[in-house]
């Protein structure tokens, strides 16, 4: 768990596979891995963390955690999968999944759509914790769920900034991009801090396995809580946005929300998210690689996107829009849940509303930027993403 308080006793040599593996064995008394395809991503990750990130003393301490967690998850994972392989008999069917540009309205449908009692949540404390912990069985709360309020806690005290940008609450659902991050082969991992190694590595190497991980760990806690008893997940990240085919590889019978808006606002809101979360890790960010980075990295998944969706056609996919989501939230799922077979209750219809009536819009704070912090300008966005702007003309008015 990361403690941004406790002064890092740790050094830059402490990030290195042999002692993150010892560490996680001693937390979790466990010593099978599985198969080790996550090694050769962690090792140039790591490898990225000592050179390239400027990790801070803090930064080394929380990195190190916060690998610890991902190995303990991975070993409980395997002990169970391995003493219950029942539960991947039982199929993740016709899930829900959210994706877009960064900041277009993602995380409100998300949680909207997961208030439906009729469906099953990947609320945070699941993400950061999908195995149970060591010696927890039969515990009432589940650990896990303490644990995920004091990181809450942690951030809403010490970190606002990244909250008033994108609220990380332990009993609201988030992105599965936490998850993906077990397997050290998505691009998750070097988006934390500037990791040009492995954002290389992940472009040869491909997310294929990434995806047919999460798969494996939704069944994981679908197990633990019983069954999916006719539930569908309702999912979410931008990470999926140039990733349809590996998606739809994994899920073949989803329904692909694809949610949209002006990538000027959604690119630089995006940067200035990154750069309040890389406060928790680095010394210093460098603001316009930062942005070049990343406007970078969309455009090209906005172009995989719309050579995917020539190819293959768009049959799966619903697109919406963030000021259709922002203004009218119900009618945009009744629309999604029409495309994807669904009923949309009248116990559905009220949680959506209440929902909203209990967050609304910038619930944790406001907050501003600026697109010359980053480097970037309206026209510079727009010039890359010249090929999405004419394919979703619209996005241009919201």
């Amino acid at each position: 768990m990361t403690d941004f308080n406790a002064a890092s006793p740790l050094t830059m040599a402490s990030l290195n596979v042999e002692t993150l593996m010892v560490a996680a064995v001693q937390a979790t008394g466990l010593e099978d891995f599985g198969e080790r395809n996550f090694v050769e991503g962690l090792t140039i990750l790591l490898e990225d963390l000592r050179e390239s990130a400027g990790l801070s003393e803090t930064g080394i301490g929380a990195t190190f955690q916060d690998i610890v967690r991902l190995l303990s998850n991975r070993l409980v994972f395997v002990r169970d999968s391995k003493a219950h392989p029942e539960m991947f008999d039982d199929p993740i069917v016709k899930p829900i999944i959210i994706t877009g540009l960064p900041r277009t309205g993602t995380s409100k449908l998300q949680r909207m759509m997961s208030a439906d009692p009729g469906v099953q949540r990947l609320e945070v404390w699941r993400i950061l914790f999908p195995s149970p912990l060591p010696g927890s069985e039969g515990m009432t709360p589940d650990p896990r769920i303490g644990l995920a309020l004091q990181y809450e806690q942690l951030l809403a005290t010490h970190f606002p900034k990244v909250m008033a940008r994108h609220a990380m609450e332990a009993m609201e659902p988030d992105e599965e991009w936490f998850i993906m991050e077990m397997t050290f082969q998505s691009t998750f991992s070097s988006m934390k801090t500037h990791a040009p190694k492995h954002r290389a590595y992940i472009e040869k190497h491909g997310q294929r396995s990434s995806y047919a991980h999460v798969y494996k760990m939704l069944q994981y806690l679908q197990w633990q809580d019983g069954g999916a008893r006719g539930r569908p997940w309702i999912l979410k990240s931008p990470a999926h946005i140039g990733e349809f085919e590996n998606l739809l590889l994994a899920f073949p019978d989803a329904t692909v929300v694809h949610c949209h808006r002006d990538p000027a606002k959604s690119v630089t809101s995006f940067a200035s998210l990154l750069e309040c979360n890389r406060e928790i890790y680095c010394s210093h960010t460098d603001t316009v690689q930062l942005g070049s980075d990343f406007n970078e990295f969309f455009g090209a998944a906005t172009d995989n996107n719309l050579a995917f969706r020539a190819t293959h056609g768009e049959s799966h996919i619903v697109d919406v829009y963030y000021d259709d989501i922002r203004d009218h939230g119900i009618d945009v799922i009744a629309q999604i849940y029409a495309r994807a077979g669904r009923e949309l209750t009248p116990a559905a219809r009220k949680a959506f509303a209440d929902y909203e009536a209990r967050r609304p819009q910038s619930h944790f704070g406001t907050y501003d930027y600026t697109m010359e912090r980053f480097g970037l300008s309206k026209e510079k966005i727009h010039q890359r993403f010249a090929g999405y702007i004419k394919r979703f003309p619209r996005v241009l008015a919201g």
